[in-house]
This record gives C-alpha cells, structure tokens and sequence, in this order.
C-alpha cells in the first residue's frame, strides 16, 4: 500500500496519469494507461477471515478465485460473486460487481464493510460506512476515479456442505419473468 501511495505521490508532482491492472479485465479501458500502469497483483493476501462477524480480510489484487479457495473449507462464501473469478477483487469493488445472486444480495460492493484507500493525493485512508463515508461511497463502483483499493474488509456468508444448480433455458420471455418472480419471492431457493 505504501509503494501504491509513493507512486501516487510522484505521479501528482510531475502530472502523470496513473491507472492500476489487477487481472487486465477492464471497464472501459480502466486498467490502461500511456504513462504508469500499478501492477495490484501482488497485494494478493488475506489477512484475516472472522467466522464471528462472519467476515473477511484481505489485500485488492487478490482474486476472487483464490479468496473462494481459501474460504471453500470453512464453508464461507462471499453473497455475490461475478462470472469470472479470475479477476481482483479491488478492481471488481470499483466497478460494483455484478453477479447471478445481485438479485437477493446487491452488487460486491454492497457487500464491502471498509476500504483501504490510496487518495489521488497519496493518502492511505480507511473509509466505511461509519469512517470516511463520502470516500467510501465514492470509491466503490467509482471506477477508479476517486483512489485505489488496496484493501478491504468484506461480508461472508456460510453455506452448505453441497449445493444443486440448475441451468434453464426459456424461449418465451413471459415464462421466463414469471418464473424469475417466483423464486425471487419463494425463501426456498438461493
């Protein structure tokens, strides 16, 4: 977080453009830049999981994939994941990240407790609901325009041992509405 806040700093005294990769999975062109790219890659630790508060922290360029990995065990699981576990989970914060359980549980950034931010002044800053909010609330789904999350505290929640999936395919949109209705009302499925 340190070396992040650093280049920030050198970027702003000599007016250079800053943006950060994690996975090189970008919304609209996020993740490039003509003068300093930040590799987030390696902030990839988690620091601490709370079955507790059933919680978890860890590092912004960890990747989804591994933060289900590690939690698979404990059957701990984030509310929402996105499609591709392959990117971090940072870049997904400032984007919102969207996923097949949005319906119920809102986007990942919903689902975030606290941030650790880099500020375009360099400053490492903790933001949550409660500390920082306006940072807070900028930053996630800010795509990027507001710091760089290099941390974050996130909600977990448990889960079964097993689980069954189905995948449907509709041809009437009606039906598919309908039935869309039916288990977003129906406590039964998850």
């Amino acid at each position: 977080t340190q070396d992040v806040a650093n280049v920030i700093k050198l970027a702003v005294r000599n007016g250079l453009s800053v943006s950060t990769r994690g996975g090189g999975h970008s919304q609209t062109g996020q993740s490039l830049s003509d003068q300093i790219v930040l590799d987030m890659s390696s902030l990839n630790g988690i620091a601490q999981v709370d079955p507790g508060k059933s919680s978890v922290t860890c590092q912004g360029g960890l990747k989804w994939r591994d933060l289900v990995q590690h939690l698979a065990p404990q059957r701990l699981s984030p509310p929402v994941l996105t499609n591709n576990l392959d990117v971090t989970i940072g870049g997904t914060l400032s984007t919102g990240g969207l996923g097949v359980a949005s319906w119920r549980h809102g986007t990942q950034a919903d689902n975030c407790l606290e941030l650790e931010v880099v500020t375009g002044e360099g400053e490492i800053v903790r933001c949550s609901a409660e500390q920082n909010q306006d940072l807070f609330d900028s930053v996630r789904a800010g795509m990027g325009q507001f710091g760089v999350i290099t941390g974050e505290s996130l909600r977990l929640r448990s889960h079964p041992p097993r689980f069954r999936s189905y995948y449907l395919l509709y041809d009437d949109m009606q039906v598919l509405l309908e039935d869309l209705k039916t288990v977003m009302a129906d406590e039964r499925f998850d």
